[in-house]
């Protein structure tokens, strides 16, 4: 597998990093764009990585705009379509041909990739959305979402301390203590960013009708970070003739950092590459 780093700079001036990851020998025809959470980066994908070359992919994962190695105010943007023009920077900046190219999202990268397919269905041939956020499971208690609204007008840089606790991750203490090892994890976000979250949460259900994809979701049914029900109820309304989805029992929130990640990792891999010129 060979490896290499990139910037691609956004019209607002941010340096955004992006991993790009290809198979020994002859250039792929096909393209895997993989989108992650909030909080996280894509440093944590390695073992995705070394599945998705050996199977013929070019994998590219960017660190959003205040994640990772990316630059911008950490989990923080005043829209969140921001996050949506950053991967169609990507797109074009890498030269992905729409029908050679699949694409990923986790988690928030769930959402961004959702509110795409809504918005612009021609980036990619197939789409998977690995326990996305559709709906949040962690409650937040009223006092605290009132004075966040307020922040959110006046003060959106404000930060509030994040509700996810590493054990409801994932049951697998190898990926629990390298996510405490790891720096460029985020354990607070923005008020801004919340609300700019609750804003596409409302619009990517109202407009779910409008994608025609191909999709594969996947969510696992004891996930405490995101709503299992709301994935399957945007599920229901979307127009793919082409869908599929998979609820995995007894599974938490990061899929491909479960015991079973390798299963889950070639059920995706598997799913996308029928759909991808190339393969």
């Amino acid at each position: 597998m060979q490896a290499y780093q990139h910037t691609v700079t956004t019209p607002d001036g941010l340096k955004l990093f992006v991993r790009e990851y290809l198979p020994e020998g002859p250039a792929p025809r096909r393209n895997l764009l993989f989108i992650h959470g909030a909080c996280e980066h894509g440093g944590r994908y390695a073992e995705l990585a070394a599945a998705a070359t050996a199977a013929g992919w070019r994998l590219l994962i960017p660190d959003h705009r205040g994640h990772g190695l990316s630059e911008g105010i950490r989990v923080h943007v005043g829209s969140f379509d921001e996050y949506l023009d950053d991967v169609r920077l990507h797109c074009r900046h890498f030269s992905l041909a729409p029908e050679q190219t699949a694409i990923i999202g986790h988690s928030m990268g769930g959402l961004v990739v959702a509110r795409l397919l809504e918005s612009n269905s021609e980036l990619a041939t197939a789409a998977c959305l690995l326990s996305p956020y559709l709906g949040l499971q962690i409650e937040i208690d009223a006092f605290t979402l009132f004075f966040g609204k307020i922040l959110a007008w006046v003060w959106p840089w404000y930060r509030f301390k994040t509700r996810v606790r590493a054990n409801d991750l994932s049951p697998d203490p190898y990926y629990l203590e390298l996510r405490r090892q790891d720096t460029l994890i985020q354990r607070s976000v923005t008020a801004g960013w919340f609300f700019a979250v609750q804003r596409a949460l409302l619009e990517v259900h109202t407009d779910a009708a409008r994608v025609h994809t191909p999709l594969l979701a996947v969510q696992g049914d004891q996930d405490r970070i995101v709503t299992p029900q709301a994935t399957i109820d945007w599920f229901q309304k979307i127009s793919s003739v082409d869908r599929k989805l998979e609820v995995l029992p007894g599974r938490l929130h990061e899929l491909l950092q479960e015991n079973d990640r390798r299963q889950t990792t070639q059920l995706v891999l598997d799913w996308l590459g029928e759909r991808v010129a190339g393969s």
